[in-house]
């Protein structure tokens, strides 16, 4: 305990390792792995199906890594698989958000929080789908069934599936997204950047972040995949408007499936 502890405390003072340690994408790994080791198994098992490691003597993992339609490996297999790849993965980013968001107020505060929320919620999903290209590319090469060009282009096939899935999602979220200002007719103040705030991080927390009571405490979150900012204090909203925002959002994440 007196190690955790230390460690901890290098952690706040180290300028750099806190930056990481409180970011939103680094504490919802660390909320999953604490909180919801049910979608980690889910993730888990399709790992062993593309890596080869489960239901091998079923054929399971040729379903992925060299998957048909009518009869041929082909450039709609796989975005087929893509497109249901980025189902799943939006399926795991709705039950996290359902689950978990209550626990990050400052979600309700910022534009479209769902999408804030997946676009945080990257890391898993990131490494899943980086394991599985390589595990493509690998596969294919050692059956030599098509050249090294061709195999490239069925990846690419494979993650315009993913893309082409998030498209459609996220134009529906677009559109049925609703944060505090939008919900409640409130004025949108400009968002706070990591840079601005940077300089109190080092020391002692920095005035405009949150000091309210709650389960996990964040500094930074991703803005844009390019943007880092600084999470604002939401103490001046009433809890009963941030909680409505949030409960809004997993309405609409709730739906979606539905639809699809």
């Amino acid at each position: 305990m007196r190690f955790l502890k230390l460690f901890y405390l290098s952690i706040i003072r180290n300028h750099a390792f806190r930056r990481v340690f409180f970011s939103f994408p680094f504490q919802l790994v660390v909320l999953d792995l604490k909180k919801n080791l049910g979608l980690l198994t889910f993730w888990l098992i399709f790992f062993g199906f593309i890596c080869n490691k489960i239901a091998t003597a079923y054929g399971v993992p040729f379903l992925f890594l060299e998957p048909e339609y009518f009869n041929e490996i082909s450039f709609m297999s796989f975005f087929i698989v893509g497109f249901s790849c980025g189902g799943f993965i939006m399926a795991y980013d709705i039950s996290s958000f359902i689950k978990n968001a209550d626990r990050f107020p400052f979600l309700a505060s910022l534009r479209f929080p769902f999408m804030k929320f997946c676009l945080n919620n990257f890391v898993v999903p990131l490494i899943f789908v980086f394991v599985y290209c390589i595990q493509i590319f690998i596969f294919l090469k050692d059956e030599e069934i098509m050249s090294t060009t061709k195999i490239l282009l069925m990846i690419l096939s494979y993650l315009g599936g993913i893309t082409f899935f998030f498209s459609l999602t996220f134009t529906y979220f677009y559109n049925t997204s609703k944060d505090i200002f939008k919900l409640f007719g409130l004025q949108h103040k400009a968002e706070i950047s990591y840079r601005e705030g940077k300089k109190s991080i080092t020391g002692e927390r920095n005035p405009h972040l949150i000091h309210e009571s709650r389960d996990w405490y964040v500094e930074t979150y991703l803005g844009t995949p390019s943007k880092v900012r600084l999470v604002r204090s939401v103490r001046h909203y009433k809890k009963e408007m941030l909680k409505e925002v949030i409960l809004r959002n997993s309405h609409s994440a709730f739906l979606l499936p539905f639809l699809v």
